[in-house]
């Protein structure tokens, strides 16, 4: 099913899920081409104050690397991000669930790869596609780029469902084991209560 959104005020959407009739909003905020953004919440309250988080993450990864220190954007994405975390955590905040995605322009024209879980993949992501920005101005090369970051979580999510299945394989096993056990214990017990001379 197909999802759009509009925004209610800046850096909160309501999204529209074809097929349900329930409404959803999200926040994001994006920074020097790195994209962060919620999952969907039933609560237009929760998405307001996931972007008052947000806000601050953004704020505090342009402090970090305009102070002229040594701070690489990964590493302030990752800081502000973990600050978020402790604050949230300590004002009795649940952290919500977050997607990160890369984006540049060339030519006039929006290149980005697929919004991932990962924030690792997704920085990795960021990284290569500002280096072939600035080493080439060429549209061409950076969608080869995305096309093969595309395939390359395709990959990851075959590999994720593939583990995930032989984990519940692996535990239906178990539990199956588990149970003929304790069968074949209580079988044994009755056959020793039923041998059991009477006093």
């Amino acid at each position: 099913s197909g999802t759009s959104s509009r925004p209610l005020q800046r850096g909160v959407y309501k999204a529209f899920h074809k097929g349900s009739k329930n409404s959803q909003y999200l926040s994001s905020v994006s920074c020097r081409g790195f994209l962060i953004r919620t999952a969907a919440t039933h609560s237009v309250d929760d998405a307001i104050d996931w972007h008052i988080s947000l806000t601050r993450v953004k704020q505090s990864v342009k402090a970090s690397l305009s102070n002229g220190d040594l701070t690489t954007f990964d590493g302030a994405v990752r800081s502000a991000l973990e600050a978020m975390a402790v604050d949230r955590q300590a004002n009795f905040l649940s952290m919500p669930r977050l997607v990160f995605q890369a984006s540049c322009f060339v030519a006039g024209t929006r290149v980005r790869p697929p919004q991932l879980p990962d924030l690792d993949v997704a920085l990795g992501h960021h990284a290569k596609l500002k280096a072939l920005k600035e080493a080439s101005k060429d549209l061409a090369v950076l969608t080869q780029a995305c096309g093969q970051f595309v395939a390359a979580a395709k990959e990851q999510r075959a590999a994720l469902a593939s583990a995930k299945r032989t984990a519940r394989a692996a535990a239906k096993a178990e539990k199956q084991r588990l149970c003929e056990l304790l069968a074949a214990r209580q079988k044994e017990l009755r056959e020793s209560l039923k041998l059991k001379p009477r006093s």
